[in-house]
């Protein structure tokens, strides 16, 4: 069984929980024999695959999954082991040697290439680091050697070095390769006298002489040869070792380990940089160095009893977490002129510590530590790709897991033991969730390495003493245990329950008919794959999926959302925002000349559709006899009124007294107050009668107001244009376009010395720059070179009819249904022989079909098949006899 504690903190202030957490077991493997086995180290390559060393002893069984893979060692010796990333063997090497002769698996590390690394020390015999090819690769160690071997990806041995002397202990701690590829170990070398070793033992020689304490740190870059880049050592006269490196994206090294009395941790001959412990006790030790192993910053704390530090991972925002143990009452663990002071927890001779530090310059962020009523072993620690922070280690007694004042005891399982443990804490530090394993009674295990792989799993690996049930859940879920102490590694995924996100906004108003856009401005999904949007309750149906919903609610509504999917259950709580409709407001105004006489006629109000990058027309209507027109419940937006008289002498004038659409007034309506736009008419030029003609068209093609030089197109009819002369600028004529697009102003006197006459497209959105000047100066002048270009995909021809019934004639035509599906009539009386056209246009000007109908007498009723044309807008010109009229009607599904 396990023992499993969660803590759930709400904040109500930025509406966001911290996640809850749950680990599951993915696979766990066990193997071993009578003999102790441990694995000791771990890594994990860019595939995903795993890799181990540690020990083994005697004969066993070294693949945990159903296969048997044999092993026979004379005693002690290191194993290194591949996995897959769903925890099959791929492949497993070992050392052996005489009987006495023993070997062991400190430190492993893979390069980019999936070269594998594996140090760790040999002694009381030569060892054989090639068993494929026996004897070929034997080496004597002189006492307590050290060794470096590098195998291939495959498991095929390439290389091995030696380091030793008869007169030290020579143990590697920690090994791993930087961005260059090079290979950096670290560790101590123990002597008694004054003693120097060799770390070029293909030479050069490259001696380290010792100082006058028992252990020396040393540091020692490898290139993936082997050949030796550098090497230096620290020492005191007590004692120093460096236990754990990270190196950072410049190959910057950063080491880790404890020391005692004072030591000049700078290795170079030109400098020196002191640090001292409290006493003759043990300190914990943090340095940093190049890549050339130049001294950048280093310092040393700790307490009256001793303290030291394991591991080291730098985060991705640049800090540096630190890991270790504290025996001491108490110790200040800020190196500089604060005061952090770190307290025992509990009555436990060990308490487990970590700190976060700068990597430029090494100061404090923060520290924390934890204990219990006995022993901790905080051997393992890593970070996730969120900075998260994991432990692991071993535990007897009770531990406290939570490293800030809050309390979350755990109670070892194992009787008389030690229990694996593994917890997880936030950036900050505070706690999340933590677990620890055992069962039986014995000596117990501990976890001794940590992985995250790229999907946020947990590779914890260790050993165990026990029957011990690794399993996070309620099931029970045991190791097979053979004897002595078994190695494990396990795989655990997690998962995280999204945060409660925080809203753009939680409470918006507004107006009827509208869009708003609600969204998730913070928030993480964790283990949910999508955040879910719901109305009416929290996980009621859903309306929309992902980061923003956009609504258009009737009334005031409340609309939830939470992040949902992947492994969690869906019950945690919903972010809410409210939503409030304001009714519509209208726009009224008047329409009068300059001397404030109404003008009749009619009024368009014009509309900002974005995604078009145009005006369209939304509504249109009559003036009345006073010259007021209004319009009621207008749907918020910006927009531009044109009125538009039934005088021939008046101009089409844009609010508030201007003949083209790009100086008329903008105005943003929306539902707070009735806009009053009045217009001042803009009146016709009148112009002495001339003999001068200005024609053209307008057509389709790749732009605006070119002339004569682009391949012209479908021509383009119902387009409004308008006619002025120059100096002035005043409109002389205004007309649309017919349905071969066609215009022409006669009548025209001729110009005179400076003067011209120009001609520009008059559809609010299409720029008006584009005119064309030209004098006229005989009466035959035909400017029929003067074709505008209009890229048709910006043009909707505004007609002048957005009405279901005109007259023409005096008589009176009318189109229905509107809105049509299938069939569209057309009835109109006809007063004596009279021919008719019906032209059907789309909103692009484009002519459809045409019916002609001759010597019509009286009542006039005809019908249009229009089930097969898409759906959209459409037009019927209505031709009688001489005159003609224009009718829009829409399509409908």
């Amino acid at each position: 069984m396990k023992n499993f504690l969660l803590i759930l903190a709400i904040n109500f202030i930025c509406l966001s929980i911290n996640a809850q957490t749950e680990m599951n077991s993915v696979w766990m493997k066990g193997f071993g024999d009578s003999g102790n086995e441990h694995i000791m180290a771990s890594t994990i390559d860019a595939s995903g695959n795993i890799y181990v060393t540690g020990r083994i002893q005697y004969s066993l069984d070294i693949d945990p999954g159903p296969s048997t893979v044999t092993v026979d060692v004379n005693n002690r010796q290191c194993f290194f082991s591949k996995f897959s990333p769903t925890g099959n063997l791929l492949w497993s090497r070992n050392f052996d040697g005489e009987s006495v002769a023993e070997s062991d698996g400190v430190g492993i590390a893979v390069d980019a290439s999936g070269d594998v690394y594996v140090t760790g020390y040999f002694r009381d015999g030569p060892i054989d680091f090639n068993l494929a090819s026996p004897g070929t690769n034997t080496i004597a160690p002189q006492d307590k050697d050290m060794y470096i071997v590098k195998y291939s990806s495959a498991g095929a041995f390439v290389w091995v070095k030696a380091i030793g002397t008869l007169s030290a202990n020579i143990t590697p701690r920690f090994v791993k390769v930087d961005g260059a590829g090079d290979v950096v170990i670290v560790g101590s070398f123990n002597n008694e006298a004054p003693t120097t070793v060799d770390f070029n033992p293909a030479g050069p020689s490259y001696t380290l002489a010792s100082n006058s304490g028992p252990d020396d740190a040393f540091m020692a870059k490898y290139n993936s040869s082997g050949v030796l880049q550098w090497a230096f050592n620290v020492g005191s006269p007590l004692g120093e070792m460096f236990l754990g490196i990270d190196i950072d994206a410049s190959n910057n090294i950063y080491a880790v380990g404890t020391i005692q009395s004072t030591a000049d941790i700078d290795p170079s001959t030109t400098g020196t940089y002191t640090v001292a412990s409290e006493g003759t006790a043990e300190a914990i030790l943090i340095a940093k160095y190049t890549s050339a192993g130049a001294f950048v910053w280093g310092h040393a704390t700790g307490g009256s009893i001793g303290d030291g530090a394991i591991r080291v991972k730098l985060d991705n925002n640049g800090d540096l977490l630190v890991s270790g143990y504290m025996t001491s009452t108490s110790f200040d663990a800020d190196p500089g002129t604060a005061t952090v002071t770190l307290t025992k927890v509990g009555i436990g001779p060990t308490d487990a510590f970590i700190g976060k530090y700068n990597s430029t310059n090494g100061n404090l962020i923060w520290a924390k530590n934890t204990g219990g009523s006995a022993n901790v072993e905080p051997y393992a620690m890593t970070l996730d790709a969120q900075n998260n922070i994991y432990l692991g280690g071993g535990f007897s007694g009770t531990m406290d897991m939570d490293l800030t004042a809050s309390v979350n005891t755990f109670t070892a399982i194992t009787i008389g033991g030690m229990d694996v443990y593994l917890a997880k804490y936030d950036p900050s530090g505070n706690f999340v969730v933590a677990y620890n394993f055992g069962g039986g009674s014995g000596p117990g295990g501990g976890a001794n390495f940590m992985q995250i792989a790229s999907n946020n799993d947990i590779i914890l690996s260790g050993y165990y003493s026990t029957v011990a049930d690794f399993d996070p859940s309620a099931a029970a879920n045991t190791l097979p245990y053979v004897g002595g102490s078994d190695a494990f590694v396990n795989r655990y995924s997690q998962c995280v329950s999204p945060d409660t996100p925080t809203l753009g906004a939680t409470s918006l108003t507004m107006c009827a008919n509208g869009v708003a856009t609600l969204s998730v401005v913070a928030g993480n999904l964790n283990s949910a794959t999508n955040w879910v949007w719901t109305s009416v309750a929290c996980g009621s149906s859903t309306m929309s999926v992902g980061a923003t919903a956009t609504v258009s609610p009737p009334f005031l509504t409340s609309y939830f959302v939470r992040g949902e999917g992947g492994c969690p259950t869906p019950t945690g709580a919903c972010a809410s925002a409210s939503v409030s409709v304001d009714p519509l407001k209208g726009i009224t105004g008047t329409v009068t000349t300059g001397a404030a006489i109404p003008v009749p006629g009619f009024i368009q109000l014009f509309r900002y559709e974005g995604p078009l990058t145009k005006w369209d027309s939304v509504t249109y209507q009559n003036v009345n006899a006073s010259g007021i027109y209004s319009f009621n419940a207008v749907n918020s937006g910006s927009y531009i009124i044109m009125s538009i008289p039934t005088a021939t002498d008046m101009v089409k004038t844009y609010a508030p007294n201007n003949a083209t659409w790009k100086n008329s007034t903008v105005f943003y309506h929306g539902c707070l107050i009735d806009y009053n736009i009045n217009i001042n008419v803009v009146p016709m030029l009148t112009l002495t009668p001339g003999p001068g003609v200005l024609s053209g068209k307008i057509i389709e093609g790749q732009g605006y107001g070119n002339k004569g030089n682009v391949t012209p197109g479908n021509p383009i009819g119902g387009i409004s244009i308008k006619g002025g002369k120059n100096p002035g600028g005043g409109i002389m004529g205004q007309a649309r376009t017919d349905a071969t697009g066609g215009y022409t102003f006669t009548s025209l006197p001729l110009s005179g010395v400076g003067e011209s006459y120009f001609i520009f497209v008059d559809i609010p959105g299409i720029d008006t720059n584009g005119t064309h000047h030209s004098a006229i100066v005989t009466g035959t002048t035909m400017y029929t070179d003067l074709d505008f270009v209009v890229d048709s995909d910006y043009v909707s021809p505004i007609y002048y009819t957005g009405i279901k019934e005109v007259k023409l004639g005096g008589e009176r035509i009318t189109v229905y249904p509107n809105p049509a599906t299938d069939l569209v009539y057309i009835k109109m009386d006809a007063k004596g022989e009279s021919n008719i056209s019906l032209e059907l246009y789309d909103m692009l000007g484009k002519k459809v079909l045409t019916q002609n109908y001759e010597a019509v007498q009286s009542e006039f009723k005809a019908s249009i098949n229009v089930a097969t044309l898409n759906r959209g807008v459409y037009f019927v010109k209505v031709r009688l006899n001489s005159g003609e009229a224009m009718i829009k009607f829409v399509l409908s599904e």
